[in-house]
């Protein structure tokens, strides 16, 4: 049922956390890594990055074995959320991860990518595939478009500042291109 939630189209974020409370009751039940993973994905479908988080908090102060899939979808929930510092969150989750020794893989790259042009920082989503070419990780197409996005993003808000009339510095586009 857990999954149902977190995967349906329309994010029942508020029943896969119902459903963890009553695991958490449940006599001789207790949710592992997967149950809480599986939680958290359906607050970041819901858009509940706040809740998402508190679930994160929750398994690591239980003293739970996180992997790269409990940090990649902690860092979706930022991805997706639309507070303007959520991108910052994303990467610290990113840098945590890497000091926990827990080795990211090119879906979490490309995860906080988005983040990072969801926040508007397309300087930043473009430094994340420099890391990733860094440690031999492939770029795929989502991360690319992700990255793409991002630009895109950031040349909306420019031209909206500039009246329409998009300036941009020609030297980070065929920065870019060289990559």
């Amino acid at each position: 049922l857990l999954k149902i939630c977190a995967s349906h189209k329309i994010p029942r974020w508020k029943e896969a956390l119902s459903l963890l409370s009553q695991c958490q009751r449940e006599p001789g039940v207790d949710p592992d890594l997967i149950t809480y993973t599986t939680a958290m994905r359906a607050c970041a479908r819901g858009k509940q990055a706040a809740k998402a988080m508190e679930l994160f908090r929750a398994a690591k102060d239980l003293g739970m074995k996180l992997d790269v899939y409990f940090y990649t979808t902690a860092m979706d929930a930022c991805a997706k959320d639309t507070r303007r510092n959520s991108w910052k969150n994303a990467l610290s989750l990113l840098d945590e991860m890497k000091g926990e020794g827990i080795v990211p893989s090119e879906v979490t790259y490309g995860v906080a990518v988005t983040a990072c042009g969801n926040g508007g920082q397309w300087k930043k989503a473009l430094e994340l595939l420099d890391r990733m070419r860094d440690v031999d990780l492939k770029i795929n197409t989502i991360t690319y478009n992700s990255a793409i996005a991002a630009l895109s993003k950031a040349a909306r808000s420019e031209s909206k500042q500039h009246g329409n009339h998009v300036g941009g510095d020609s030297n980070d586009a065929e920065l870019l291109w060289e990559k």
